[in-house]
């Protein structure tokens, strides 16, 4: 790492605590490799009051201004870092440091300073550790800071210092633009380069890769793959090793570990801490798919358990137990890295306290001695859990990355119990009903062609606007969908297409039950048209799909159903002069087209104001409709209407459209947003995006044959807590 860091290369760093994983003496050794200073101002050794690591500051010249840089280490690393990596060295008090560095540098003729500090702003650190101390701090100019894994895209003003934080994993590259006038701070500001904007965005399009550097990773890469693409075991699973859902409640992973740890022992009972899972197992991550079964390789362990942690066997109280859990669980709701994940153990959470203790179903005995497995970082007192300190050692053992893929060997891991809420039929026609089914009444139906897309595609505004279903008919109309109109007192049905799409037998059937209107032109196009003539007399905007094929025209029920517009259809070389004429009548602004060039050209639409919403297929296309809403209400400061966003996620199958199609239903009446997949694959970029932005509820449309049952539990299993 430090030799790509010398390529970028950097102007400084400051050591945060995983830094100490290895101990001060190989920090040591690898700062003397860097071709840049690594700061730690505040450690100094006990015996001699050395600093660690030298230099403490620099100036850096900027156009004729001088710019003072110093870092601080958090002081949580004597327990967020193994507690022996750090033996005999103190962490000063930051602020005071803060001051020493201040009037050095203020001395050499700094005009601004930076302070570079892994101190943290959440709620699990330390009120006089955090880096809004440093602010109190006279003389400091700007704060970038970590370990608390915060974004700040935009920065915070605390006193008259800038604080900065770009989050975590390179998900962000934060900058910073300062202007001066007589080398006087005249203006900053923060802004944030996120990865997923990186790709996405155009503008970033001409960088190209740096090919010393993609050699050299490559070459890491290939020695690595040699033993770290083993395989180790499958699994039908999501194994669950996020931060957000290891640091406050019991995973399936945490769960799995737990149960390693036991095997490896012959423990009684086993907890270890929620932040030494660093990732689920598949890697959840931009652009790396999933497609189920997953092999779990040696590379998968040792990217969700990276650090040394061996594990120990302990002979323990219950009552060291009970306040080893207590303690794990004392910073809920807050995310805690020392949160417990535990096997052998079950309680009732009662706010951040457990009751009901039972081990291995038997009510917990305070005065009984039990065998706890651990790590040795906890074993130490890391995390705060002093009360395992000093305990009587039974034995100790591997690396629990080891004793995980011994445990794992051979294993294949399923779900047979399908987690989701799913809606499904034998056929299209019965899958539509069975949506239907979710509405209680419904003085109106909708009736579209089972086996001809396109006028089905264009009907949801009207089935929002008439609150109706949509149900699928073929040649003639099935006894079944008769009696869904009787079962929703319906009073009139609506056929959407010409006599081609939906026969004339299907109409005289749906005579003989119900009044029946058709809204059809000659054509996809016009019945588009007159589809969107009826719902909408004006309009701000409408949205522009090609008529040539189904998956665009899917993901933009997702605009449709929160921007409340219609969609209209187009040949991919010229909008048709009868659509022109219908965005002329509405009065329309905006075109929002869905899809790329190759679908929609830009001459097709020239004449319009045009904002193109795509992705490179049609599960990146979904997914960018979905974030354009979301970020069109972010930016309008419509907190109402995002939280409506977090309400429901609806997930079908892109490769076909039937299914698809009569989740629009679901979309507008749970206030949802679609998103496709394939059988047995989810884009990693989709993915990435649910667990960042979890929803409350998810239908599944389709039986397994469409979505298997690992893709809906994976997303299921995503939801928020």
């Amino acid at each position: 790492v430090i030799d790509l860091m010398n390529m970028v290369p950097y102007d400084a760093m400051t050591a945060g605590n995983h830094d100490f994983n290895y101990g001060v003496d190989r920090l040591v050794e690898l700062s003397k490799r860097a071709k840049f200073p690594i700061f730690s101002d505040n450690v100094i050794k006990e015996e001699t009051n050395e600093k660690l690591l030298n230099p403490t500051n620099r100036i850096v010249e900027k156009d004729g201004i001088s710019i003072g840089i110093f870092g601080i280490s958090t002081p949580e690393t004597k327990v967020k870092s193994h507690p022996n990596n750090t033996k005999g060295y103190e962490f000063v008090d930051p602020k005071t440091t803060a001051e020493q560095e201040v009037k050095a540098l203020k001395e050499q003729g700094a005009d601004f300073i930076i302070a570079l500090v892994h101190l943290g702003k959440d709620g699990s650190t330390k009120e006089a550790e955090r880096g809004t101390i440093i602010a109190e701090v006279p003389g400091v100019d700007l704060i970038i800071d970590g370990h608390s894994h915060t974004l700040i895209p935009t920065g915070e003003k605390h006193r008259d210092a800038f604080l900065v934080q770009a989050g975590e994993y390179l998900g962000n590259i934060g900058r910073v633009d300062i202007t001066f006038q007589d080398k006087k701070v005249e203006n900053i500001e923060a802004s944030m380069i996120s990865f997923e904007d990186f790709f996405n965005d155009g503008a970033f399009s001409a960088i190209k890769e740096n090919s010393e550097m993609a050699a050299y990773i490559s070459k890491v890469d290939e020695e690595n793959n040699k033993v770290m693409g083993k395989k180790v075991a499958e699994t039908n699973l999501l194994l669950k090793g996020e931060r957000k859902d290891v640091r406050t409640h019991q995973t399936n992973l945490g769960t799995l570990i737990g149960e390693a740890m036991i095997d490896a022992t012959g423990a009684d009972v086993a907890i270890t801490n929620g932040g030494g899972i660093r990732a689920s197992i598949p890697t959840i991550g931009e652009g790396r798919d999933i497609t189920f079964p997953v092999e779990i390789t040696k590379n998968h362990i040792f990217t969700t358990f990276p650090f040394e942690n061996t594990v120990v066997m302990l002979e323990v109280s219950g009552e060291a137990i009970e306040e080893a859990l207590n303690h794990g669980l004392s910073q809920l709701p807050a995310p805690n890295g020392g949160f417990p994940q535990v096997s052998g153990i079950t309680y009732t959470l009662d706010g951040n306290k457990a009751k009901d203790i039972e081990i291995n179903g038997e009510a917990l005995d305070p005065a009984k001695t039990y065998k706890l497995a651990t790590n040795d970082f906890l074993q130490s007192g890391g995390d705060g859990y002093e009360m395992l300190s000093g305990q009587k050692e039974l034995a100790s053992g591997a690396l629990l990355s080891e004793i995980l893929e011994v445990y794992l060997e051979g294993k294949a891991f399923d779900e047979e119990n399908d987690l989701t809420k799913r809606v499904s039929g034998r056929t299209r026609i019965e899958t539509a009903l069975e949506v239907s089914k979710k509405i209680k009444e419904a003085e109106t139906v909708i009736i579209a062609s089972a086996y001809d897309y396109p006028d089905a595609l264009v009907s949801g505004s009207l089935a929002a606007k008439e609150e109706a279903p949509i149900l699928l008919v073929g040649k003639t109309l099935d006894e079944s969908v008769k009696d869904e109109i009787l079962r929703l007192k319906a009073k009139k049905a609506i056929i959407v297409g010409g006599e081609v799409a939906v026969s004339e037998a299907v109409e005289k059937d749906l005579k003989a039950q119900i009044e029946v209107e058709r809204i059809k032109g000659k054509d996809r196009y016009e019945t588009a048209d007159k589809i969107a003539e009826t719902t909408y007399e004006k309009t701000d905007a409408v949205i522009l799909v090609s008529g040539e094929d189904f998956p665009d025209a899917l993901s933009a029920v997702n605009i449709e159903k929160h921007e409340n517009i219609p969609i209209l259809l187009t040949p991919k070389v010229e909008v048709r002069e009868s659509t022109k004429k219908v965005i002329e009548k509405a009065e329309a602004e905006k075109v929002y087209v869905v899809g790329g060039e190759e679908v929609v050209s830009e001459e097709a639409v020239k004449d319009f104001t045009v904002e193109r919403i795509k992705g490179e297929d049609r599960f990146e296309t979904a997914l960018a409709t979905a974030r354009f809403v979301r970020e069109k209400m972010e930016g309008e400061g419509d907190d109402k209407k995002v939280e409506l966003l977090k309400n429901h996620l609806v997930l079908a199958n892109g490769m076909d459209y039937p299914d698809a199609l009569v989740a629009s239903t679901l979309v507008h009446s749970n206030d949802g947003v679609l998103l496709l997949a394939e059988e047995n694959t989810i884009s990693g970029t989709v993915f990435k995006y649910v667990t960042d932005h979890p929803f409350q509820g998810l239908t599944v449309v389709g039986g397994e044959a469409v979505i298997a049952l690992p893709v809906g539990n994976a997303f299921f299993e995503t939801l928020a807590k």
